[in-house]
């Protein structure tokens, strides 16, 4: 999100790294809150993560996701703005915000297989502070939560049976929950904190 409309009050307290008016630079204020609303989860720690985050919000729309949205089951891969393959544009469009994407698979070697949700077994979902995965009989493997900006909110190795994820002081919102295996897999599944 570009922050170059707000004004953050004129105290010379560098408060972190943001997006503004186009470019990442050092945001100085008062606080990271503006009418009520708080902005800090729109900061980053260092340059390279806000660059990051800006070169995905030009490709991913998180006003477009619609988790509600049916999409077929048919596996027709498109490879999206963000080199990732989807399972369809549909899934790309409505569960991912992606703007825009070609036909076929990622010629990428980190290709991700966007797969249904089911394939996660999370609980309780919508949740409040933490969650459990159970990971059944699979191998162990790295499971990361990611907030609609792309920021990494937990990294951690997770291991067949019930796994605790906690993902504390965050506020309310829909949040993506990724689990790459040693061989690549990445399975995906959106959770709800309430």
């Amino acid at each position: 999100m570009d922050l170059g409309e707000l004004d953050f009050g004129d105290c010379e307290m560098a408060m972190g790294i943001a997006y503004v008016d186009g470019d990442c630079i050092i945001v100085g204020g008062c606080g990271w809150e503006v009418d009520g609303f708080d902005y800090s989860p729109y900061s980053f720690e260092s340059f390279d993560q806000c660059q990051s985050a800006c070169v995905d919000s030009l490709c991913i729309d998180p006003s477009i996701i619609d988790p509600n949205v049916i999409c077929p089951s048919v596996i027709d891969p498109v490879c999206g703005c963000d080199s990732v393959t989807y399972n369809n544009s549909c899934e790309a469009s409505n569960w991912y915000g992606i703007q825009s994407w070609s036909p076929g698979e990622c010629d990428t070697p980190n290709v991700i297989w966007q797969v249904e949700e089911r394939s996660l077994n999370v609980s309780p979902n919508p949740f409040i502070d933490q969650f459990i995965l159970n990971l059944d009989k699979r191998k162990e493997g790295t499971l990361t939560v990611l907030d609609l900006a792309g920021r990494e909110l937990v990294k951690m190795s997770v291991y067949p049976g019930i796994n605790v994820v906690n993902i504390g002081a965050t506020p309310s919102g829909l949040y993506m929950v990724c689990l790459m295996y040693e061989n690549g897999l990445v399975l995906t599944s959106k959770v709800v904190k309430q």
